[in-house]
């Protein structure tokens, strides 16, 4: 059996592509492309946080660090410390830290393809959204 221990750093970590970011977001790839699992530690800056897209295979997301808010589809959700979500292929969502805090969480899934482009007007209107703060947080906490 051949077992590695996966340590994130952020040190190594690389930019990730800002045509898909908005902010100064950094990743590291734990797992190099060598398993049938890609495992990701995502840096965000307060604020920072992914565009809209999705996955043709299932991603869970597992917060190492701060607060992660997770838009999937008309959906909202903020995960602290600890908490994961399973977003399911091929659903358009969006995540990353909340305005008043720094956040990294985990990226598992199987290696794939993410489409980037244009998603629905309902989750683009959820997308912007976001942008006003203090309606986000109240509408999760409905």
């Amino acid at each position: 059996m051949n077992t590695h221990v996966l340590r994130a750093s952020k040190e190594l970590s690389q930019p990730s592509p800002p045509a898909n970011f908005q902010g100064a977001v950094r990743n590291h790839n734990l797992t190099g492309g060598s398993t049938e699992i890609e495992v990701l530690s995502v840096w965000f800056p307060a604020g920072a946080r992914t565009n809209c897209h999705t996955h043709a295979v299932d991603q869970v997301i597992l917060v190492t660090e701060g607060e992660i808010a997770v838009g999937v589809g008309t959906e909202r959700r903020l995960l602290r410390l600890g908490e994961l979500i399973m977003i399911p292929a091929g659903v358009w969502h969006w995540h990353g830290a909340t305005p008043h805090l720094d956040a990294c969480h985990l990226s598992i899934k199987a290696p794939s393809e993410s489409d980037w482009g244009e998603p629905p007007a309902a989750d683009r209107a959820e997308f912007s959204a976001y942008d006003d703060w203090e309606l986000w947080v109240q509408a999760v906490s409905e």
